[in-house]
């Protein structure tokens, strides 16, 4: 399945996701995905533990830093060419 990442906490290794159905489940990262953050798209499979259900096997399919370079190319250059940023 695939579906976006809503929030990931770093300390305690948990977070939620939006499937592309709409679903939110809830995920736990045992192992290492790298750096994960809320708004990335990512891979998994759904668990059925004890009545909860959870997304598990996580995997980055694309960065949300990636997403938006990649379809939202003309609204990130309109913000650049708008906003002056002060140093």
């Amino acid at each position: 399945m695939k579906g976006r990442v809503q929030w990931y906490d770093l300390a305690s290794q948990r977070g939620r996701l939006t499937t592309s159905a709409g679903r939110s489940l809830p995920f736990r990262l045992a192992e290492s995905v790298g750096n994960i953050q809320g708004g990335d798209i990512v891979g998994f499979r759904v668990q059925s533990d004890g009545g909860q259900v959870q997304a598990v096997g996580l995997r980055i399919i694309q960065t949300c830093v990636d997403y938006l370079n990649d379809q939202e190319r003309g609204l990130v250059n309109q913000f650049h060419s708008t906003v002056a940023i002060q140093p």
